[in-house]
Order: structure tokens, then sequence, then C-alpha cells
């Protein structure tokens, strides 16, 4: 913990797995809502879109090598921003396309606490504020990953 550059790193991967379970937590309750009307089984169905994650690893692995860990890491969370504007919308095709661009852009770099903070903190804006609240604050931490990498980038020079 006295490195500077580790607790950047720990700090982005907490971030990662912040938006990512609770994206995917809390929007559940958007597709079982009235605007989609999803039942129980489909909404395990979804969770396919996991698998597109798979597909992406050997590339994410290529691509950190290549330019880099950090250009990688911003193309994946550029990536993950891109798809949270689909989430809002009222069609189910848009929000499955906005989840699989979240699960491309942030499943390979994640860490459980993240989850375990993002679900709760996440769940308490969804209550309370509703599913656009939450998706805010998805955006928020995907956006402090970027300006993390940006620290890391410059305290590695």
């Amino acid at each position: 913990m006295r490195n500077p550059l580790l607790r950047l790193s720990f700090a982005v991967g907490f971030l990662i797995l912040f938006a990512f379970i609770g994206t995917f937590t809390y929007v559940n309750f958007v597709l079982a809502g009235p605007r989609f009307g999803i039942g129980m089984m489909m909404l395990g169905v979804i969770y396919l879109i996991f698998l597109s994650s798979i597909f992406t690893t050997p590339f994410a692995g290529r691509a950190a090598q290549s330019p880099g860990t950090r250009p990688a890491l911003v193309l994946g969370i550029g990536i993950a921003l891109l798809g949270l504007p689909l989430l809002l919308l009222h069609s189910l095709p848009a929000v499955l396309a906005g989840l699989t661009l979240v699960a491309v852009g942030t499943y390979l770099a994640s860490y459980f606490s993240g989850g375990l903070v993002g679900s709760a903190l996440l769940g308490q804006l969804n209550n309370h504020f509703g599913w656009t609240a939450c998706v805010i604050g998805v955006a928020a931490a995907l956006v402090a990953i970027l300006v993390l990498c940006r620290r890391l980038n410059e305290r590695s020079r």
C-alpha cells in the first residue's frame, strides 16, 4: 500500500467492478418493470451477454501488449461509457446492446470489493432516485477511472 502506482491500480480495479456489478444488478429491476415486463426466466438468459467478454478477452491481452495497458484500459472504459446511454432507452435491443458494451468494456479488470460497494451504493441510488440516477452513478465511476488512468500515466513517467 506504500506504492502510489499500486494504490491507483487498485482504485481502477475497484471502480471497474463497481460499475460492472452495479449495472448488471440493477438493470434487472428496469427489465422486469413495466417498461419491458421481462419475466424471471428471461432475465437469467440476458446474462448470456457475458459471453461477449469471453470473445474479447484475447483481444484485450494483445491490445494491452501492443499500445500498452493504459490505452487498452481507456479504450475499454470508453466502450463501456458508450453503452450507458443505451441503457436509458425504451428499447430492449438497445438496452441489451448497452449491457454488451458495458460487459465488454469492464469485464477484464475487476475486483470483488468494488462489486460489493457498487451494488450497495448503486442500490441506494436506484431505490431513492431511480434507474437514471443509478446509470449516472455508474458513469461517475467510469469517468473516475479515466482520471485515475491519467494519474497512473503521469506517475509512471
